[in-house]
C-alpha cells in the first residue's frame, strides 16, 4: 500500500524552514505550523491504518465465504417458499 519506509532525516528537511541550526523553532508562527503538520500527519496515519484494516477484513470475509459449507449450497439464500 505504501511506497516504502520514510527517512526521518528527509522528513526533518521539510521542517527546516521552521527550525534553526540547533533544532529550535524559529518563531511562534512556526510552532503553530509544525503542530498543524503533526495533526495532519496523524490523520493520514489513521486513514492509512483504517484502509489497511478494512482491506484485510474484506479479504478475510471473502476467504471465509469461499470456504464456507454454505457457499457450496446457496439454497439458504433463496427466497422462502410458502408451504400450504
Amino acid at each position: 500500500m505504501g511506497s516504502g519506509p520514510i527517512d526521518p532525516k528527509e522528513l526533518l528537511k521539510g521542517l527546516d524552514s521552521f527550525l534553526n541550526r540547533d533544532g529550535e523553532v524559529k518563531s511562534v508562527d512556526g510552532i503553530s505550523k509544525i503542530f498543524s503538520l503533526m495533526k495532519e500527519a496523524r490523520k493520514m496515519v489513521y486513514r492509512c491504518w483504517w484502509l489497511q484494516a478494512s482491506q484485510q477484513l474484506a479479504d478475510i470475509l471473502e476467504d471465509n465465504q469461499q470456504h464456507s459449507p454454505l457457499a457450496a449450497n446457496p439454497a439458504h439464500l433463496a427466497a422462502p417458499t410458502a408451504h400450504c
